[in-house]
């Protein structure tokens, strides 16, 4: 796992965790803006760099942040907030750090559970669609039809995100793959206690498919 940060160390801290097969950039565009105010945390999780180890799952990868806070010397997160797969390492994180965490919000997360013969769909879709376009640009990514139908009339908001994915494409390997699946779609989410209610917010577009 690689940390970009933002802003100064002394600023109320804000962590930023980005979805599945993308790198920091993807949420450059409002954690740049929060740097003005917080100190902005950004992992890149496992499997998405050069050299990367492959992404190990939720809790491993909660584990690893929580080592790299720590080296930080973060004594207190003011926002804990995830993208997409990222929301679900943010939710693993927030149960287990013995670092408070003031708010989390949890963004767009695939808090699924689907049976085996769905996850085993979602992996060989992930594949071809990854082999399709190791090495393309973002403009052939947002030709694809299935970025089309999800994105809609505004897929080409998703500009950023995108040139995050195909930055990321050539160093995701079938393990990093697998595991990502296994944790978008064989989550059961535990029981919340009154206190993690106040704190959590989950939340999706209205446009989402």
């Amino acid at each position: 796992m690689k940390v970009k940060t933002l802003g100064k160390n002394n600023r109320p801290v804000i962590v930023c965790i980005p979805g599945m097969f993308c790198d920091y950039t993807s949420v450059l565009p409002f954690a740049e803006y929060l740097a003005d105010d917080f100190f902005v945390i950004i992992p890149t999780l496992d499997g998405h760099y050069k050299d990367s180890p492959d992404y190990s799952g939720a809790d491993k990868q909660a584990e690893k942040l929580l080592a790299k806070l720590k080296k930080l010397k973060v004594r207190r997160i003011t926002l804990l907030q995830g993208t997409s797969m990222g929301a679900e390492v943010a939710l693993a994180f927030a149960r287990c750090s013995d670092i408070p965490v003031d708010r989390c919000v949890f963004d767009g997360g695939p808090f699924f559970d689907f049976p085996d013969a769905a996850k085993a769909f979602m992996r060989r879709r992930f594949s071809r669609f990854l082999k399709k376009y190791k090495g393309k640009t973002a403009e052939d990514v947002l030709k694809d039809p299935l970025v089309r139908w999800l994105g809609g009339e505004d897929a080409r908001y998703y500009r950023g995100m995108i040139d995050s994915f195909v930055r990321s494409a050539d160093f995701i390997t079938p393990n990093t793959v697998r595991n990502a699946v296994e944790t978008c779609y064989a989550c059961k989410l535990p029981d919340f206690s009154e206190e993690e209610h106040h704190r959590f917010q989950f939340c999706w577009s209205e446009k989402e498919s």
